[in-house]
Order: structure tokens, then sequence, then C-alpha cells
């Protein structure tokens, strides 16, 4: 029983409480239970109502162009996911491009070396210059997927 009684006391000292809001001279807000010193260089105290503080008033959105009540939160949360959604699909696609550029440049490069591991005899004009044509080629894959 005492210590119901004691509880009691306590929690409505508790609730009595208010809340002050004040600007100092350089500026900066402080919230505190009591006023400030009242003095020429304080700027002005605010006494904030608490039921102002619930956490229904005290909702702040996510995304800058919010416009709701604080209610809506599960339209926000739901934009918020498809635009993750959206930003992991677009990197996993950059991903994947970086991945097949990477494979073809290796490609070319793999292919170049073996085209030059052969030793090639050109019998004639004609051949040799087959043969320049197929090492342009190689080479212009590698610039085309490599650099």
């Amino acid at each position: 029983m005492r210590k119901g009684i004691l509880l009691l006391l306590v929690f409505t000292g508790v609730s009595q409480a208010e809340v002050y809001r004040w600007t100092d001279e350089k500026g900066q807000v402080h919230f505190g239970d009591k006023p400030p010193v009242v003095n020429d260089s304080v700027g002005t105290v605010d006494q904030i109502d608490e039921n102002s503080l619930t956490p229904d008033n005290t909702f702040e959105a996510q995304h800058k162009n919010y416009q709701g009540n604080g209610t809506d939160y599960r339209a926000v949360e739901q934009q918020s996911k498809a635009e993750r959604r959206e930003r992991r699909l677009q990197k996993e696609k950059q991903q994947a491009a970086a991945d097949k550029k990477q494979r073809q440049c290796r490609e070319a490069r793999d292919n170049y070396r073996r085209y030059n591991l052969i030793e090639k005899r050109a019998g004639s004009l004609q051949e040799l210059m087959k043969q320049r044509q197929q090492r342009d080629r190689y080479k212009d894959r590698i610039k085309r997927y490599c650099y």
C-alpha cells in the first residue's frame, strides 16, 4: 500500500512537469524542465505544451516531399521499399554489364594471344593480308571491350 502511494506521488509530480525552450545569445535552442534565468542575454523563452510532444505530433517523414499527417506511414514505407528495390535492381544490372564487359575483354585478349602463338606461314600476299586482317580484328575487339 505504501509503495502504491509513493509511486502515485512520484508519477503525479512527473506528469505535472513542464518543458521550456529557450534560445541563447549564440542562437542555440535549449530545452529544460526549469525556466532559464531571464536576463538580457537570453533571447526568447517559450513554454511547450506537453500534449504537443506525443508521437503523433512528432512524426517526421523520411522523405523530402512528404505531405502526409503521420498516419499514412505504410504508404511511405511501401514507396521507400520500392525505391530501394529499384536502386538494387539498377545496381545489379550495372554489375552484370560490367561483368559481361570484363569477360568479353578477357576472351578477346585470350583469342589474340592464341592467334599469335600459332606459327603462321603465308604462301602468298593475299594470305598474309588475311592474317593481318584477322590480327587487327582481335586488336579491335580488345579495344572495344577493354578500353
